[in-house]
């Protein structure tokens, strides 16, 4: 398949334990060779503040140890569940907790030369991500 930019973290980056059995083991998000092999340069995270109830940090942990992984962009920084720990500095967060007075969002702006650009509405933050192997 080859490599991508952006890696939408698959299934809200639930890992379920194996104590659960096969087939709900079997149903955890982002393994590890799925991960790595499309070495993506950012990952955006859809979950809630509370994370999952049940769950581990196995996800999380493969996403974030992901060859060539510059950034993790979030809907929310977790607070709870299996994936408590694992966030990103505030400014890649749209959601801290407390409601914002309008809907804030993650936006990606792609262009034709393979660059492409992040931007938090929440705060304005911004980052620009040149071409694939362009400092």
């Amino acid at each position: 398949m080859g490599t991508v930019d952006a890696y939408l973290v698959t299934h809200h980056a639930q890992s379920l334990p194996a104590s659960l059995g096969p087939y709900y083991f079997g149903l955890s998000a982002c393994p590890k060779s799925e991960v790595h092999g499309l070495r993506p340069r950012v990952a955006i995270l859809s979950l809630g503040s509370a994370g999952h109830r049940q769950g581990t940090s196995e996800a999380m942990e493969n996403v974030r140890s992901s060859p060539g992984l510059e950034d993790l962009w979030q809907t929310a920084l977790i607070n709870a569940g299996g994936e408590k720990g694992h966030n990103s500095p505030e400014q890649f967060a749209v959601n801290l907790g407390t409601r914002p007075p309008e809907l804030s969002y993650l936006k990606l702006s792609a262009s034709r030369d393979g660059s492409f650009t992040m931007t938090n509405s929440r705060n304005g933050f911004t980052k620009h991500y040149p071409p694939r192997g362009q400092p």
